[in-house]
């Protein structure tokens, strides 16, 4: 199996099937690049981590090591085969993060399609259900019966107290963040990457500007965003809030 070296760690890409950008960016290192510079400017040793979309694991094993207690750290990643590849970049790497195979939702219905939607990590949370014609990606065949849980569900499962959230789950953000108001009033940072440029229903700008309004009313605010991109200062799509 072929590993390749991403922040001073090793990891394969196992099976999943890839596009040309994803591919490369994983073959020269620079695969989620900025949610690791954000991470490192914002992280501290003390925080406990609840993060959605691990995909490959890359932001996973990097913050896990940033943790003075690496154990206090959950990563949910819906796809199956995706959580698998998941579990071997964790052990290659020795880290020590918790996996869950589920989706974390109040109100959905398990419907989780692995084979559609986002080209370059599988992990997309956008589905048929209330769709138009034009716009549904998938076919109603590919999908997978996921166990759904809550934030507060796998707090006490693993007996830990989130003050950080990271969330990159391909337009789910924008759900999660509405259902979960009295979570994201008590922590203390979040990493979130949005999808609001799929631009279908429940994930598009309207939507993105009310998951603002809703971190705002939660008492977040807007931290720069900005990394380091071939030797010049960016910003990138993936946004940090935190308190003020």
């Amino acid at each position: 199996m072929e590993y390749h070296t991403i922040q001073g760690m090793e990891f394969t890409s196992g099976n999943i099937v890839l596009g040309s950008i994803p591919k490369k960016s994983i073959s020269t290192g620079e695969w989620e690049d900025s949610e690791v510079q954000l991470c490192k400017k914002y992280l501290r040793a003390e925080d406990r981590v609840l993060e959605l979309g691990g995909c490959i694991g890359v932001v996973s094993c990097f913050v896990n090591t940033m943790l003075a207690s690496p154990e206090c750290h959950v990563v949910v990643e819906a796809n199956p085969q995706t959580s698998k590849v998941l579990e071997l970049n964790k052990s290659r790497n020795d880290c020590q993060f918790l996996i869950e195979n589920c989706l974390v939702f109040r109100d959905h219905d398990g419907k989780y399609y692995p084979a559609s939607g986002a080209p370059q990590s599988g992990s997309t949370m956008i589905h048929n259900d209330g769709l138009r014609e034009d716009q549904k990606n998938q076919f109603e065949f590919d999908v997978v019966q996921l166990p759904v849980t809550t934030v507060e569900d796998l707090q006490k499962k693993h007996k830990i107290d989130f003050n950080v959230l990271i969330m990159d789950i391909e337009g789910g953000e924008f759900q999660f963040i509405k259902e979960n108001v009295d979570f994201l009033s008590t922590i203390e940072l979040a990493v979130i990457e949005f999808h609001h440029r799929f631009n279908i229903d429940g994930c598009n700008e309207a939507e993105y500007l009310k998951a603002v309004q809703t971190l705002e009313k939660c008492g977040l605010v807007s931290l720069k965003n900005e990394v380091k991109y071939k030797g010049r200062m960016i910003e990138t799509a993936t946004e940090v809030w935190g308190r003020p």
